[in-house]
C-alpha cells in the first residue's frame, strides 16, 4: 500500500488537488467503483459529490458508491439503514419510558445550568472515539451531578435496554459494531483527516487494508475537534511514502493569512508551512470593543463566531433586539415554518389572495381545526386562492399580530418578535424565505464556510 499525505492550508485547493488525483487514477484505468472518498462530515461528503458531479458523466455519478462519510461507510458495509438509527422520536420515547430527558444538545463543551442526560451519552461517545476507559473519562468530565457513578451507569444500562427494546442502534454502536471488513476498493481518499478520532483512524486502515494507494489530506493547523474526541496529532504523526504541501492560498487575503500564521506558529508541535497568501484581495483586521460598535450591513455576508452555543444564543438575542436578520448555526427565523405562517397572515391582512394550503397551516397554528379541514378540501378541489373573507375564525383586527400568531407558544412568540424587527428593518416581506446576510455560529460549525467579513468573539470560559 502506497500512502500519500497532503497538507492543505486554508484556500490552497486541497479538494481540487484530491479531485485531480482521482482523475489521474481514472485515466490510469481505475474504475470509479473501486474508489472510496471518505470525509469526517456530511457537508464535506456532499460538497465533493457535488463538485465531482459537475465534472463526470451521469453514469459515473451513479457509481459513487463509497463517496460518503466514514460513519456512512460503516453503516453501508454492515447493511445498517437509517430506519435502524436512533432519532428524536426514540429519544422522546425513551424519556416517556425511563424518565431520562434527552434533547440532543451539546453538553461537555458548555456550562448550561439545565443540561439534559445527553451529557452522559457524550461521555460514552468521547470514550469510544478516543479509545479510553469510560470510567476514566467519566471522572475527568464529572462536572455535573448526573455523572456520579451510580447515576451514570444506571442511565447507560437503561439506554442499552431501551435500544434492544426498539431494535435500534445509536451512532456509537454503528462505529463500534464494524467488524473490520475491508471495502471492495483499490484506491481510498480521506479528506479532513485532522478531525479523525483514534477509533476512526482504526476504521480507515481496516477499510483500506486491501487498497493499492491511499491519499490522506488535511491540515494539522485546523485541528479543533479534540473536545469531541478527535486525535489532535493523528494526521501530523502519520508516516507516509509521499508528502505534498500546498503552499498557495487562492482565497485568504495576505494581511489576514500572515496575521493568522503568526498566531498558529506559537504551537510547539505542528508542520511548518510557508504559504503564499492572496495579495490580490484586500483584507483588514480591526479590533472593536463590543458588538454595538459594529455596523450590521445587509450587502455583505458576515459570520459571528462564538466559542459555544450559549454564546451564540446571547449574540442572537442582541441581534433580535436591534432587528438584524440572522441565522444561528444555519437556522434562521426568516426561513422557519412560523415565518411562512406569518407571511400568509400578513398577506391576508393586506387584502391579498393566498393558496388554501397556506391558510390551512395558519389555521393549524391558531388551533382552528375546522378551517384547516375546509382549506384542505379546497386544495383537493383545486381552488387556486382565497382571501381574508374566506377565512372564518381568523382575527384580522388585533393589537399585536405576533402574540396572536404565537397562540401561547413562548418560543413562537420570541421568533415572531424577531421576525417583526427584521421586517421593520427591511421594509419588505421579501426577506421571508431568504438566507440572512448575518450568520451566528460556533467556530466549529464555521469550518469549510466563508464570508466577506468574520467577527471573532474571543471571550469564553
Amino acid at each position: 500500500m502506497e500512502i500519500t499525505k497532503i497538507y492543505g492550508p486554508p484556500g490552497t485547493g486541497k479538494t481540487t488537488t484530491l479531485i485531480s488525483m482521482l482523475k489521474k487514477e481514472l485515466d490510469n484505468g481505475i474504475s470509479i467503483k473501486d474508489v472510496a472518498y471518505l470525509t469526517h462530515t456530511r457537508a464535506g461528503a456532499e460538497e465533493v459529490r457535488k463538485r465531482i458531479g459537475e465534472q463526470f458523466s451521469d453514469q459515473m455519478k451513479k457509481d459513487l458508491l463509497w463517496f460518503r462519510t466514514i460513519h456512512s461507510a460503516c453503516c453501508k458495509i454492515q447493511g445498517i439503514t437509517a430506519k435502524e438509527t436512533i432519532g428524536q422520536y426514540h429519544r422522546e420515547l425513551f424519556h416517556e419510558r425511563y424518565n431520562y430527558d434527552l434533547d440532543g444538545r451539546g453538553s461537555l463543551d458548555s456550562s448550561h445550568d439545565d443540561l439534559t442526560w445527553d451529557v452522559a451519552l457524550e461521555v460514552r461517545s468521547f470514550a469510544s472515539a478516543t479509545k479510553r476507559d469510560i470510567e476514566e473519562v467519566r471522572l475527568e468530565k464529572a462536572k455535573d451531578h448526573r455523572l456520579s457513578h451510580n447515576m451514570f451507569y444506571d442511565f447507560l444500562a437503561c439506554w442499552d435496554k431501551f435500544k434492544q427494546e426498539v431494535g435500534m442502534l445509536d451512532f456509537v454502536d454503528q462505529l463500534e459494531h464494524y467488524n473490520g471488513e475491508p471495502l471492495p476498493i483499490k484506491v481510498m481518499i480521506v479528506d479532513e483527516a485532522q478531525d479523525l478520532s483514534k477509533l476512526q483512524w482504526d476504521i480507515i486502515w481496516k477499510m483500506a487494508s486491501t487498497c493499492e494507494r491511499v491519499y490522506i489530506a488535511g491540515d494539522d493547523d485546523q485541528s479543533i475537534f479534540d473536545f469531541i474526541g478527535a486525535d489532535e496529532f493523528g494526521f501530523l504523526d502519520l508516516v507516509a511514502d509521499k508528502e505534498i504541501i500546498l503552499t498557495e492560498s487562492f482565497r485568504v487575503p495576505e494581511d489576514i493569512g500572515i496575521f493568522a500564521q503568526d498566531i498558529i506558529a506559537r504551537n510547539s508541535k505542528r508542520k511548518n508551512k510557508v504559504v503564499k497568501w492572496n495579495d490580490k484581495v484586500k483584507g483588514s483586521i480591526d479590533r472593536v470593543s463590543s458588538l454595538e460598535a459594529l455596523e450590521w450591513r445587509g450587502d455583505i455576508t458576515t459570520f459571528v463566531l462564538c466559542r459555544h452555543n450559549k454564546q451564540c444564543h446571547s449574540v442572537s438575542n442582541f441581534l433580535k433586539e436591534i432587528g438584524v436578520p440572522h441565522s444561528v448555526n444555519g437556522k434562521s427565523v426568516q426561513k422557519s415554518p412560523i415565518a411562512n405562517i406569518a407571511r400568509t397572515y400578513l398577506l391576508l391582512l393586506a387584502g391579498e389572495q393566498v393558496r388554501p394550503s397556506l391558510v390551512s397551516k395558519l389555521a393549524i397554528q391558531l388551533g382552528l381545526e375546522q378551517l384547516g379541514r375546509d382549506m384542505r378540501q379546497l386544495t383537493k378541489l383545486r381552488r387556486p386562492s382565497v382571501s381574508a373573507r374566506d377565512c372564518k375564525g381568523i382575527k384580522f383586527e388585533v393589537d399585536d399580530w405576533t402574540s396572536y400568531l404565537a397562540n401561547g407558544e413562548w418560543r413562537d412568540l420570541q421568533d415572531l418578535r424577531a421576525l417583526q424587527g427584521a421586517l421593520n428593518t427591511a421594509g419588505s416581506m421579501d426577506i421571508i424565505g431568504t438566507e440572512p446576510p448575518v450568520s451566528v455560529m460556533t467556530y466549529h460549525y464555521s469550518k469549510g464556510r466563508e464570508a466577506h467579513r468574520v467577527v471573532c468573539l474571543t471571550e469564553c470560559y
